[in-house]
Order: structure tokens, then sequence, then C-alpha cells
């Protein structure tokens, strides 16, 4: 009967902290191994810990003084693989298991040889205790590796993260896999997708054995200046990962185009949110709607889906970067700061450049006059005279700007 380490890092998890431990300890399958680590708190996360550790022996403390959000996770890591488990699976300080989770995962690995076992989610409001809703597979499932591309587009949800699964040790150990510590944002979900193309099955159970505690807040939504460029990595790392699989069909390439629309569209809510400088700002969006990557997806999914949500939700996203830019861009009174004159050039380009991807020629029109004026305090005449020539052609009497 194979053994099952579990594993939980806990930053200032101290309210919720003894509910997630208490539902390891209580799992029906008992032949397991807790890697409990407090990754730097400055609350009573160590003393609990500590408490727990010393009245149950299957607990196998690790205390870190400073929080190491990816470094820690390869720290454990390398224990457990240096450990004598069978089996992993991970639980987040604030999160719980159900009392079944690990037999239910172990058996049906064990039953099926499968590399990866999915288990449904119940989330649930912080505060209160209330079920916000639910995810689960719905039935028994068991995927050859075969099956997996076709599969992928459902399979997509429950490989972001972490929890919620059961992954075989003897797989992790090849390599060994580690988590990508140069990724702020999505090192959970690649390394996940690595895993499963490892795998030649994978099952799983309709049943809900995992429960999820949402915050108002969480680390998600911190801004980080290397976000988008985590969600391109993570785009084309995907893209890459499934071509293991056999060939990336077309109804894939289209969903994954979808799944980095979404994340793009909160990654730019949350640049926009976030009160950033000026400078910054407009940095941020460049790199964002001046990238190859997401014209790409947005051409593809205005082409074959016009309906999508994900169109309006990015639509509305690009509107406010273009109210946002004009804010800056365009003076509020007498005295009013702005950027240095370059960096307000480089954002009236992002403002054409929004234009294209709106269709707006009222936008066009706008930015095209703003390149104008800044490239004249630039210096950058040619830069002045391109976009006064195009200007041109949208001047009411050519029938262009108000058609």
């Amino acid at each position: 009967m194979g053994k099952i380490a579990f594993l939980t890092r806990v930053y200032n998890g101290e309210p919720y902290l003894r509910q997630c431990v208490e539902s390891v300890l209580r799992q029906t399958e008992g032949n397991l191994a807790y890697y409990l680590c407090d990754n730097g708190s400055t609350d009573h996360t160590r003393a609990i810990i500590q408490e727990y550790a010393q009245k149950d022996s299957r607990i196998r403390p690790v205390y870190f003084e400073e929080n190491l959000p990816l470094a820690s996770m390869n720290l454990l890591l390398k224990q457990i693989y240096a450990g004598d488990c069978d089996y992993l699976a991970v639980l987040d300080g604030d999160d719980w298991y159900s009392p079944s989770f690990a037999q239910k995962g172990r058996e049906a690995l064990e039953r099926t040889g499968a590399g990866l076992f999915l288990a449904g989610s119940a989330f649930h409001q912080a505060e209160t205790g209330e079920v916000l809703g639910l995810r689960s597979l719905g039935t028994e499932l068991l995927l050859g590796r075969d099956q997996l591309a076709a599969a992928f587009p459902s399979l997509h949800v429950f490989l972001r993260t972490y929890w919620g699964k059961m992954l075989r040790l003897s797989l992790l150990r090849e390599g060994p896999l580690l988590v990508d510590e140069s990724l702020y944002y999505g090192s959970d979900t690649i390394f996940l997708l690595e895993y499963l193309v490892r795998c030649r099955q994978v099952a799983g159970t309709g049943e809900i054995l995992h429960h999820y505690r949402v915050h108002p807040s969480s680390d998600s939504g911190r801004y980080s200046p290397a976000r988008f460029r985590d969600d391109e990595f993570q785009r084309r790392r995907t893209e890459e990962l499934l071509a293991e699989l056999g060939p990336v069909s077309g109804e894939n390439h289209f969903f994954l185009s979808l799944v980095f629309l979404n994340a793009a569209i909160d990654t730019g809510r949350l640049y926009l949110n976030s009160r950033l400088p000026a400078e910054e700002l407009i940095r941020q969006l460049e790199e964002m709607f001046f990238s190859s990557p997401l014209e790409e997806a947005w051409r593809l999914v205005c082409a074959q889906a016009p309906a999508q949500w994900e169109i309006s939700r990015m639509r509305a996203v690009m509107q406010e970067a273009a109210g946002a830019l004009k804010g800056i861009l365009i003076p509020q009174g007498a005295g009013a700061a702005l950027p240095p004159w370059e960096a307000c050039l480089r954002g009236a380009k992002l403002l054409y450049r929004l234009s294209l991807f709106l269709a707006d020629p009222i936008l066009r029109g706008q930015a095209l006059t703003l390149r104008c004026a800044y490239a004249r305090r630039a210096g950058d005449r040619e830069e002045e005279a391109r976009a006064a020539a195009e200007l041109s052609a949208l001047l009411p009497a050519k029938g262009g700007l108000f058609e």
C-alpha cells in the first residue's frame, strides 16, 4: 500500500491552519507523511506547526526564516523526492481535504496505474463559509495518453493549481521535475502541464474532495511588472507541451487563444487598477498591446467567434486603457504635470495601437493628433510627418474620419 506525502506551505495562516492540518491528519488513509512548512510567518503559524508536530510523528516540520514563494516549493520537493513516499498531494494552508481524499486517490492510482488523480473542489467564501461554486468532473474518469489532447479543454481548469489532485512520485522523480523559479505567475500550471505529459493515464472522480477558501485578495491579484511576460510564456509553453501529446488541433489552438486572452484581460485590469506611475503604466501597456501573440489570439477569436464573451471583456479593457492614456496625455488644466516628451510620444503611439484593435476611427484621429504634437516636442520630425500624413487622410474633407 503506497505512502502519501502531503505538502502544505503556510505564510501567516494562523486563522485557518488548524482546520487544514486536521483535515490531513484525519484522513481515512493513515499511511502518510505530512511536510508542513512555515514560510517565514510573522504570526503564530510556527507555534501551531510545532504543537502538531509534537503530537503526531507523521508531521515533518520545515521552517524558513523568510517567505520564499517558489524556492520553498523546490526545497520541499527535493526533500520529498529523497524520501520514502509513493504519491504526492498538495494543500494550501487555508484549505482542507475531505476525510476520504487520500484513500480514494491512492486506490484510483493503484487500481488504474494512472499517474494523476483529479478530484472536485468546493469554493467557500472565507468569512462565512458559504459555498460559492463547485468544480467537478461530474463522473468517474480514466483517460489514456492518446486521449489527453482531445480532452485538454475540459482538463485544463483542473491543471491550473496544485491542490485537489494526487501525483505519482516515481514520475516526478524522473528529471526530477521542479518549479520554474523565474515565473512570478503561473508556475504551478506549468509544473502540472509538464507533469501531465509524463503520464500514461489520468484518473478522476466526480466527488468533491477538496475545499478551497476564497479570499477578497490573493497573491494572484498582486501587481508584478513581469506578469504579462509570464502570461506569454505560459501560452507558448503550454502549446509546446501539448505538441508532445501529438499535433496541436485547431480546437486546442483556439482554446489556448481564449485562455491567453482571459489571462491578458486579468493582467490588464490589474495594471490599470494598481495606480502605477504614468511612465510605468505606459511601459506595461506597451508590452501587452504590442505583443504579437496577443494580436494573433485577438484576431483568431474575433474571426472565429466574434460573439465570444472574451471579445467584449477585452474591448472593455482596451477602452479603459485608452481612457487612462488620454488622462495622461491630455493636460488637465494649466500647469498639469506630464511625463517626459519621449514617454508621451510612446503613450500616443500606444493609443493609436488601441484604436486599431478597436477599429475606432475617432480614437485613431485623437491618437494621431497626439502623436503629431508629442513627436514635435520630442524632436522626432520623421514621426511627426508620418502621423500628420495619416491624419490628413482622416480629415472630414476626405470623408475618412466621420464616414
